[in-house]
């Protein structure tokens, strides 16, 4: 078994999903990605809505460069129970500074603030890694509930774009700051910090 980068919160865990969790996933081989991430998952393996489409590209960005664990593909699980709750992603390293954020959860796990939670702690994450000034989110302007998270975590509207499928976006933003230089400073237990578990 190879170490795992997650990050806790007060009742989540996030799991960077490297290549081979994505490969199972992409098999819907539940004992596998088990295996992989130590996460529950209800049968049959599917992804959260809205993440489906993106597997297979994340997929291949992570197995063509396992340096970039962590700026793709993020598994929600309670910690109380370790059951799949949700994805969380960015789109890969920013070469600008601006890290995009997505995030999906499962039906059943609607309407309890994990999207939220979960998305706090990777904003966190991203924006403690150096060269990163801020976060985005595009977001459908016809999906409420997503657009409530993104006003959640402090982010401001600051474009409107038309996308193909989704139809009218918008651009939700953390605002800037001045990017960090140093590795960021381990907070103590309980603090929304990555860590390698084994």
């Amino acid at each position: 078994m190879h170490a795992r980068l997650t990050i806790e919160t007060e009742r989540l865990c996030l799991t960077a999903l490297t290549a081979q969790a994505l490969a199972a996933w992409l098999a819907g081989d539940a004992e596998r990605l088990r295996a992989e991430t130590a996460v529950r998952f209800e049968t049959p393996v599917e992804a959260p809505p809205l993440f489906d489409a993106d597997l297979p590209i994340i997929h291949e960005a992570v197995r063509r460069d396992p340096r970039a664990l962590g700026w793709w593909a993020w598994l929600v699980s309670t910690r109380a129970d370790g059951r799949a709750v949700g994805v969380l992603g960015l789109s890969g390293r920013p070469l600008d500074g601006h890290a995009v954020l997505g995030y999906a959860v499962y039906p059943f796990a609607e309407g309890r603030g994990y999207a939220t939670e979960a998305a706090e702690a990777l904003v966190s994450w991203a924006l403690d890694q150096p060269g990163v000034v801020a976060v985005r989110a595009l977001v459908p302007a016809w999906n409420a509930a997503s657009l409530s998270v993104a006003r959640k975590l402090g982010m401001v509207e600051v474009a409107r774009e038309h996308d193909r499928e989704a139809g009218e976006v918008a651009v939700y933003q953390i605002p800037e700051r001045v990017p960090r230089a140093r590795p960021p400073t381990r907070l103590g237990r309980g603090s929304a910090q990555p860590r390698l578990a084994r």
